[in-house]
């Protein structure tokens, strides 16, 4: 049977805390594997229910504009994708040919720019990628007798390098969960969560909300107690994926939402929206169903052949992308990408034998692979109208 889809998976708690400190062999291993945002998503059932005709893409937005690259550069190796900045401009990771060390690419149309190049035996991990119209912003982890993460940025024009502005001692301990908000920029600032430590046995937990001017500078902490991660600015949300009340921050005027929802619901919210699943002790996907954070406005999108495609709730407040179960006997990715539209209440085709999914901003990105080549496909959500 083909393997699940490599993609985030959103209902359980994948953390990443990494800071300057030692982890053990097994520690580090999980935090390797949850940094990246491939990751094994639960097989499709084996019968899967039958599927209705759904409208495809050009169907529903006839100006839609895939952007379709090959994954193989000119010197052999292979491309990953960890950012699309717009449909043909992109940041990623591919090796060297020699397989020696990993490299940070920018590319465009024009060909390729290097931005980063570390050595491989320092297990170098490259995410939490932001970006402004000039800048591109990321967090960097090597690995040698401990692990250290700083934070990069490098212009997105064809020349300038790539710069440290947060050395791995002024990090923290810090959680990433293959979200778009893992690093958020404000008010010229960079912004992260981070885990904080407690002086007594029985003290509750707390989140660091750190941030830096976006050109360096002297790092600034905030303490707030529970466990929050960042979510659209200026909001932090508590972490989902376990059953119960999701919390909503306002960092800017203290305000605070409460998001209740029924017994067996594992709620991820943000400001608009909440993503509310209940699923079987298998992990499968019993309900799906999407909510606003008053508590009104509650959707059934998806039942048992369906789940969340990336991490984020709800694209522009609008897009909510899913993968729905196909035949798992099939030689290819048994799993279609579709895309359910809020405003209009509809569910659209977006194209099957999908192998990964990724989202950030306005844009979405997935892989498809045909006759052993792999393929990646860009759409800006803004020109769905």
């Amino acid at each position: 049977m083909p393997a699940g889809p490599e993609l985030p998976s959103c209902y359980r708690r994948r953390v990443r805390r990494l800071g300057s400190r030692t982890l053990s062999r097994t520690s580090l291993a999980a935090a390797l594997t949850v940094g990246a945002w491939l990751v094994l998503a639960p097989s499709p059932p084996g019968t899967p229910a039958a599927t209705p005709s759904l409208p495809s893409l050009r169907t529903a937005w006839p100006a839609a504009a895939v952007i379709d690259t090959p994954a193989r550069l000119a010197d052999g190796t292979d491309f990953l994708p960890l950012l699309y900045v717009t449909p043909d401009v992109s940041l990623g990771t591919a090796p060297t040919p020699d397989h020696a060390a990993q490299r940070l690419l920018l590319r465009t149309t024009a060909g390729e720019r290097e931005l980063r190049r570390v050595d491989a035996t320092l297990y170098p991990q490259f995410f939490g990628f932001t970006h402004t119209a000039d800048h591109v912003y990321w967090a960097e982890s090597t690995t040698a007798a401990a692990t250290e993460t700083g934070f990069w940025r490098a212009p997105l024009s064809p020349d300038g390098a790539a710069t440290q502005i947060v050395p791995p001692g002024d990090v923290g301990a810090a959680t990433f969960f293959g979200s778009e908000d893992d690093l958020v920029i404000a008010d010229d600032h960079l912004y992260w969560a981070a885990t904080g430590t407690t002086t007594t046995r029985d003290a509750g937990a707390v989140t660091e909300i750190r941030s830096v001017p976006i050109g360096g500078g002297a790092v600034g902490v905030r303490r707030l107690d529970g466990e929050y991660r960042l979510s659209t600015w200026p909001w932090a949300r508590t972490i989902p994926g376990v059953k119960g009340p999701q919390q909503l921050l306002d960092l800017e005027t203290g305000a605070r939402r409460t998001v209740v929802g029924a017994a067996a619901e594992q709620l991820a919210c943000e400001p608009v929206w909440c993503r509310a699943v209940v699923t079987t002790g298998s992990d499968q996907v019993a309900l799906y169903d999407m909510v606003r954070t008053d508590g009104t406005d509650r959707r059934r999108i998806g039942a048992g052949t369906v789940t969340a495609a990336v991490p984020d709730v709800a694209r522009l407040d609008r897009f909510e992308p899913l993968l729905q179960a196909q035949d798992p006997a099939a030689a290819s990715s048994p799993w279609r990408l579709v895309l359910y539209d809020l405003v209009r209440d509809r569910t659209v085709a977006i194209t099957d034998g999908v192998g990964a999914v990724r989202a950030n901003q306005n844009m979405l990105w997935w892989q498809t692979r045909s006759g052993g080549a792999v393929q990646w496909h860009s759409l800006d959500l803004t020109t769905l109208t």
